[in-house]
Order: C-alpha cells, then structure tokens, then sequence
C-alpha cells in the first residue's frame, strides 16, 4: 500500500554504491535542478530544486512510529511544495525478504529503512551510498554517541566500527524493564537498584503467586532482548560490542556469557516466565501485561505508547540495574532503524536534506511522542509517566555511552541460529554451552 504526501527533498547524486563522484544532474520537472554533488542543502535551495518525487520504503506499519512518519511527511510537503514524497510499507517480515530485491531494481526507492543485518546485504551490493559527506556537512555525526556510531560505519557490511557511513536515524529505541507500579507495591516491594535485588523481587512475587516477567516468545526473537538485557550483569559490555561489529578474534563462547544463558534458563525452570511463553505471541504477551498480567515486562521502547494506553499512571519503567548498587548500567539499545540512501537515487541530496529534517531536534516533540528515542538531551519529555521515565532513561544511557547494540546485528544468520536455540533454553532442551557454541559457530562461519 502506497501513501503519498507532498514534501521537499531532492537534488542529486548517483553512482556506485561508495562513491560521491561522476554523476549526472538529477531530472525534475520545471524550475532549477540542484547538482547532484554529494552536498548538504539549504532550505532555499530545496525550495527552488524544482517539482521533485522522493520515494522511500520501511517496515513502520503499525503503532506511534508509523504516526510519526506521516505527520513529519506531511509537515515537510507543507514546508516545501514542490517536493512530493511517495511512501510505501511492509511489515517486517515481508521487508526483510524483499528489500534487496527492492534496492537492485533498475529505479529503486531513493530511501529505504534497514536494520543492521539488512545492510550487510545492501553495502556489499554496492545499493548504497556512502553518507560521509552528509554526516559532516549536517553534523550527525555529533549527534550520536560512539556506542551507536560503531555499527553505523561499514565499507563490505560485514565488519562495522569503521569506514563509510550507511545510515541515519530517526531517533532510537532502547530494551528495559517495564514494570506495574500497582502491582509491585502491593507485593510490599520497591523498584530495585542492583541486579540481586531483582532477583530476589522475581522469587518473592513467584512465591507470592504471581507472574514476576510477562513474556510472548513465539517469534522467538523476543527472548533475545531478555538475553541481551542480562548479558552485561556477566560480560564486560567492550568486548560484546566488538563481537556484534565482526572484530577478529572475539567469541561469543565466554564464561560470562554462558552465565547470562544460565541466569535465562533458570528464569524459565524457577517458573519466572510463563510457562505457556513459547507458545506466545509478543503482541499478545503484551496485551496481557497492559490488563495486569505479570509485574514485570522486559521489552523495548516500541511498547511506551501501548503501555501507556493500557496501565495508565501504573506503568513504570526503569533499566535493568548494574549488581553494584551506583554503578553504570549497559542497557540494550541503539537506533530506530537508520534509513540508508539508493546508490541509484537521482535526488540523493535531498534525500539526505529530508533524513537531517526528519531528525532535527525541531522535531523532537512528534518524534519522541511516537515512541523514537530522542538524541538531543534538550528534548521534552512526552506525555504519560512511563514516557517520561523511558526517555530519562534513554537520556543517561546516551550520555554515559553505555548502549549495547542488538545481539542479532552480529551476522545475517545469527537471529536465524540464536532465537530458536534460545528457545529451547528456555523450554530446558538446550543447555547454555550449546547455545553459546551454536552462536558462535554462526558467528564464525560468517567471520572467518
């Protein structure tokens, strides 16, 4: 399905996929065409680039994300009327299997959404432009702690810390742990400030009779975000980071991890997480939590809006705490996924000159209110008490530079090898050592 709105973007760039060089002028259809010089833009250049149609695809079908997108589309045809911007969307799933199709064809989407397994695909392909010059002449690169900067560099898409810039981001999105204000004092219990103490919480509240972490794993990828949450309590967050960019030498097979794996599969065994849970649709596990089922919910950002919406002033939300009581704590985040720019886009510049409009602090207000994550420590805190708490704590992370990128971003293959084995650690098939091996075989086998 196709929605369009009007907007300004477009200038021009166009050639291989890494280079800013030897191309030709960008057509419009009246008014004066802007070089395609790999530039960053003014405002009165967009407006007199000439009538110009931008297409761009993504995977925001549902939900604050998608609202956002077309407010901010909207605002910026207003802004600029002689820019349209033609927008289509898929579900993820469906994304994810079409887009390097997508980006191939002979007249891609100018712009495209792509997580970081995505764009392993997309950059050695050479589909996407480099966005090394935007970054300077915008300033993104400012805007960015180095956490989130690592994975946004990559020239061959399979080791990334390093090299061209092949994305940028609306904002981003952060993993923590929602709880239920109501139900939690009622237990006699407080939110915890170490990792024992909500140890201790999820065994008083089971022995209490009730669910202590609401969680639907049916997709199997949701039992990666509790992974990744709990993996810092054991592991030394540094080398994590290197092990998801491809760094040479770096395993997955470690002591701390394999404990991480054990603390999972005893949360399953001690019956911390519903027995029913692999069984379980996300959506629907929360749905539960938003009636009142379970006290605690360990997922990300993406769900402030519904948790709001459901629980009202009851929905609290806090960062899994370090085990010493003060310390730094290493949530799992990073962006809401970058959009990266066709090497084929004639209008490459004001493609660019949108992403700077659609990430602009200026905009902040619609963003962060539809659940993107905001950059900008300036940025108002949106309506709604748990809102407020997951952007205060997204704010601390981004200024300690404490964020862990996904797990998954690892390899292409990695989410197909690690969330079935973390199912089955969670159903007791699997031990932690074999999950631990597996992934890191996926790892290797992509690596070496």
């Amino acid at each position: 399905m196709v929605i369009t709105f009007r907007s300004h973007i477009l200038a021009a760039m166009c050639g291989a996929a890494l280079t800013l060089a030897a191309c030709s002028p960008g057509s419009t259809s009246g008014g004066k065409a802007v070089t395609p010089s790999g530039s960053t833009l003014t405002s009165d250049q967009v407006a007199k680039a000439g009538r110009v149609t931008l297409t761009m695809t993504d995977f925001e079908t549902a939900g604050g994300l998608e609202t956002a997108l077309d407010q901010l589309i909207k605002n910026f045809e207003a802004r600029y009327p002689n820019i349209t911007i033609k927008r289509s969307s898929k579900d993820f799933d469906g994304y994810g299997k079409t887009i390097n199709l997508a980006m191939s064809a002979d007249s891609p989407p100018d712009l495209a959404e792509a997580n970081v397994p995505m764009a392993g695909k997309l950059i050695p392909s050479g589909l996407t432009a480099s966005l090394d010059r935007y970054y300077a002449g915008y300033g993104w690169e400012r805007r960015y702690p180095s956490s989130v900067l690592q994975l946004l560099r990559s020239d061959n898409g399979k080791t990334f810390g390093t090299g061209h810039f092949w994305g940028q981001a609306i904002g981003g999105n952060m993993v923590g742990v929602y709880y239920n204000k109501r139900a939690l004092s009622e237990l006699g219990l407080k939110v915890p400030s170490t990792f024992d103490e909500f140890q201790d919480a999820l065994d008083v509240i089971r022995r209490k009779g009730k669910l202590p972490i609401q969680m639907g794993n049916l997709e199997q990828y949701p039992a990666n975000h509790v992974l990744s949450t709990v993996l810092p309590e054991f592991s030394d967050p540094r080398p994590v980071r290197s092990w998801i960019n491809g760094t040479a030498g770096t395993t997955f097979d470690t002591d701390g991890n394999k404990a991480a794996l054990q603390t999972l599969a005893d949360w399953g065994k001690k019956g911390y997480l519903p027995a029913q849970a692999n069984g379980t649709r996300d959506d629907d596990a929360a749905a539960a939590f938003g009636r009142g089922e379970g006290v605690f919910d360990i997922t990300g950002s993406w769900r402030s809006v519904l948790f709001a919406k459901s629980l009202g002033d009851n929905a609290g939300f806090f960062t899994l705490p370090p085990r010493a009581s003060g310390a730094v704590g290493h949530p799992t985040g990073w962006l809401a996924n970058p959009f990266v720019i066709s090497s084929k886009s004639k209008h490459a510049d004001i493609a660019a000159f949108f992403l700077d409009y659609l990430s602009s602090p200026a905009n902040s207000t619609i963003t962060t209110a539809a659940g993107y994550l905001p950059f900008d420590q300036n940025a108002p805190a949106p309506a709604g008490a748990v809102n407020g708490e997951v952007v205060a704590a997204w704010k601390n992370a981004v200024r300690n530079d404490s964020l862990v990128p996904y797990l998954d971003f690892a390899a292409p293959a990695m989410g197909n090898a690690m969330f079935p084995a973390l199912q089955s650690l969670i159903a007791g098939k699997l031990q932690p050592g074999q999950v631990a091996k597996t992934v890191q075989s996926t790892w290797a086998d992509y690596h070496s």
